[in-house]
């Protein structure tokens, strides 16, 4: 439906931002990187923009890149620094850079914000708390 919708108009803001993260959820991570980059391009104050650029560079395979990611969440951040998702997508930058310090600083301000957000494999990763063995 996006795509076809895409091509009607391609420059429709809402519409990258849907396809960009349709792309993102499917982790087709290229055509979401292009498709986010496209939409910053006449929106680069778009915080979702920025955070899906962010994982897509810290998810993708063939484009992990941890300096991009955190480029891209340190955008999201210098404009709502109290917004839950960008601290998250920092917490997860600075986890992949081995910062563990930092990253536990942002996990906990994202659940501070919104208390949604706590994850038992964030925390487990971040050594919050431990598995248990069986």
């Amino acid at each position: 439906f996006y795509r076809k919708a895409y091509k009607i108009a391609p420059d429709d803001a809402d519409l990258q931002t849907s396809l960009g993260q349709t792309f993102y959820y499917q982790k087709n991570y290229f055509a979401a990187i292009q498709m986010m980059e496209k939409h910053l391009e006449n929106n680069p104050r778009s915080t979702i923009a920025n955070l899906v650029l962010s994982l897509c560079y810290l998810e993708s395979p063939s484009h992990f890149n941890v300096n991009l990611a955190f480029q891209y969440a340190s955008k999201a951040l210098s404009m709502n620094n109290k917004n839950a998702d960008a601290n998250y997508v920092m917490a997860r930058v600075f986890l992949s850079g081995n910062n563990k310090e930092e990253a536990i600083k942002y996990y906990s301000k994202a659940v501070e914000i919104n208390p949604g957000l706590k994850n038992n494999d964030m925390e487990i990763a971040l050594g919050l708390i431990y598995k248990e063995e069986k």
